[in-house]
Parts: structure tokens; C-alpha cells; sequence
């Protein structure tokens, strides 16, 4: 892409490598995105030492600023998109409470995030119990929280995986498992683990300090807003999110939309299958490049 073209940045949950947003081949986000023009950046805020050592806010008043900053020098004045899959995408709303510079705003995507941080289901309590403990979590574990709302073929219909792959004839929950753990997993962040698990204990997102709370940022994001949540993601249930989100103040253009067959899509998205489904990109994908497109004419 040329020197003015518009930024968009890629920027994975805590347990994945930015190379997720590549996973289905010519058919990943990122690939799309850049074909049509887009100058495309995988970012990676989860490796920065200050989030090893100070959590979530470090990355919130350190990290995120000084990444939204490079990806403006990048831009040379075009537009700036941050599209964040799980508590990537929470950061650029939690950013706005807390004291970064006026320069963030910059338009974003939030895919499969929770905006409320009430208790989550005992399946991702253990899980995060597991890591804090030091135990990787169990394959079983794994593929019941992420890899919810992929299905097998049925009769002419293909199945979830994406065409790119090798195909075997092992269960599609174990392939996907086997490809993510082996391919994007990674060991998140003990120093945010232990914030998400304060955070549901106390039912809302909040700083170290106690006197911040981040799901308040909602009434201040700048930039527009696409929230894309999956109907079988356990990760980020769409209750937990549609709520929050209805605390937008109406000055900002947030737009919302729920991933599921009963809306015409084609599956009942999960965590995982809103990047890794073979349909993400005539379902998710379609509608971030319509949302993208509509702002480079607004």
C-alpha cells in the first residue's frame, strides 16, 4: 500500500500469538485486509515486560499509548483502525479512563470481548485457576471454552475447518486444538491472569489501586466502535457484552452485532471460530472491511 493509506492493527487476545490473524491462509484478516489496501500490523502488547510485571494496567497507560502512537507515525496522518479479538479488544475502551494523552483516538474492533465482568462460567474459572497455578489447562478444557460453535461437515455442507488445512480424519475439535496449540497458543500473562480473576471476584474491571474502573470507559472511547460477538462464545458471552455496550453514550457511532445462525450467518460463532472458522470470512470479515469502508467515507 501506499504511503497514505490507512493502518489497521491486529492485535490478538492474551492467549495467542499474533500469527492467528493468518491462520486461514489467503483467506485470513490479514491477508484480505491487506489486499485491499491496507497497511496491516501484527501487534503483540501481551510481551511487553511491563505487562509481565504490572498486569493489565501497565498495558492500559504504557503499552497501548505508546503502540497507538507508533501506528500513527506509521500512518502519516491516515486513519488509524485497532481491531483486538478477547481482552485486546476491551483495551482500547479501558484506555480511555485512564490518564493517556488526548493522541488515542483512533477507530476500533472488538471481537468476542466482554464489556462486564460479572462471574464467569465454572468452566473458565477453572481455567483460569489452572494457569495461576501454573498447569497448562487440559485439551478438554481448552476446546470446550474456545472452539465452541465449529461444527463437523453435514452432508454438502464443509465443516468449520479452514480450507488452507491439512484434512484428517481425526474430530474437528481435536484439530483445531492440535493446530492452535501447536501454531498461536501462548502462555498468558500470569500478572493479567490475576487481574481478570480480581476482576470477577469483585464483579467489575478494575485498576491495582481500586479507585479505576475500566468498564466506565465506555461512556468516553473516542473513534468509531464495531463490536462483533460470537452467540456461542463462552469466552465473551453476548449478554455480557450487549449490556455493556448499551451504556455507550449515543454522541459515539458504535455499531453491534451478534455472530449466529438465527441472523443469517453461518454458525453459531465462538471465541476461536470468529478467526479461525472457514466462514469468518463471509461472515466477520465481511462485515469489518463494510465497516471499515463506510468510515473512509464518512
Amino acid at each position: 500500500p501506499g504511503p497514505g493509506s490507512p493502518v489497521v492493527a491486529l492485535c490478538p487476545d492474551m492467549t495467542e500469538r499474533p500469527e492467528v490473524f493468518l491462520g486461514r491462509g489467503e483467506q485470513s484478516l490479514a491477508v484480505v485486509l491487506a489486499r485491499a489496501g491496507y497497511k496491516v500490523f501484527l501487534v503483540d502488547p501481551w510481551s511487553a515486560q511491563a505487562v509481565s510485571a504490572e498486569g493489565f494496567d501497565a498495558l492500559v497507560s504504557e503499552v497501548y499509548p505508546a503502540l497507538v502512537e507508533e501506528l500513527q507515525r506509521r500512518a502519516n496522518g491516515a486513519q488509524v483502525t485497532f481491531v483486538g479479538h478477547g481482552l485486546c479488544g476491551f483495551v482500547p475502551i479501558a484506555a480511555a479512563s485512564s490518564s493517556a494523552p488526548s493522541n488515542l483516538s483512533v477507530d476500533w474492533v472488538a471481537l468476542g470481548t466482554r464489556l462486564q465482568w460479572v462471574r464467569p462460567s465454572p468452566l473458565l474459572e477453572r481455567w483460569l485457576e489452572a494457569w495461576l497455578a501454573q498447569e497448562r489447562p487440559v485439551a478438554e478444557k481448552v476446546k470446550a471454552l474456545f472452539f465452541t460453535g465449529l461444527r463437523e461437515s453435514l452432508g454438502p455442507r464443509p465443516s468449520s475447518i479452514p480450507e488452507s488445512w491439512d484434512s484428517s480424519d481425526d474430530p474437528i475439535f481435536d484439530q483445531m486444538e492440535r493446530r492452535h496449540r501447536e501454531r498461536y497458543a501462548r502462555v498468558p500473562s500470569m500478572g493479567v491472569l490475576e487481574d481478570m480473576q480480581r476482576w470477577y471476584r469483585d464483579g467489575r474491571a478494575t485498576a491495582r489501586r481500586g479507585w479505576l474502573n475500566y468498564e466506565s470507559s465506555v461512556t468516553q472511547v473516542s473513534g468509531r466502535g464495531l463490536i462483533l460477538l460470537g452467540m456461542s462464545d463462552p469466552i465473551a458471552p453476548p449478554e455480557r457484552s450487549l449490556m455493556g455496550a448499551d451504556a455507550f453514550s449515543s454522541a459515539h457511532s458504535v455499531q453491534t452485532q451478534v455472530l449466529s445462525r438465527s441472523e443469517g450467518y453461518s454458525e453459531d460463532y465462538g471465541h476461536l471460530g470468529l478467526l479461525l472458522s472457514r466462514f469468518a470470512a463471509g461472515d466477520g470479515d465481511r462485515l469489518i472491511m463494510n465497516w471499515l469502508r463506510e468510515g473512509s467515507t464518512r
